[in-house]
């Protein structure tokens, strides 16, 4: 365990503090810890965001390829 010096109050803390307790900004543990969330979410979402998307368009894709044909299919017999 090292101090640090608060980048706001000046105060020296320990460098696992959640908080300064004399000004309570969040200590260098606490702003790595949300760094680290952030990149963890990210990282999920890269890994199970493609499969979502498709997920949610490929039924509009089929759809829409469903009506072009009903579409061609009813143009082509009104022609004859």
């Amino acid at each position: 365990m090292a101090f640090v010096q608060c980048a706001e109050c000046g105060r020296e803390i320990s460098s696992e503090a959640v908080a300064c307790p004399q000004c309570g900004k969040p200590g260098v543990a606490a702003r790595k810890k949300a760094q680290d969330n952030k990149q963890l979410i990210a990282c999920v979402l890269m890994l199970v965001g493609p499969f979502v998307a498709r997920a949610l368009l490929e039924p509009l894709a089929g759809g829409a390829t469903f009506l072009v044909g009903l579409g061609l299919f009813v143009a082509n017999t009104r022609l004859r």
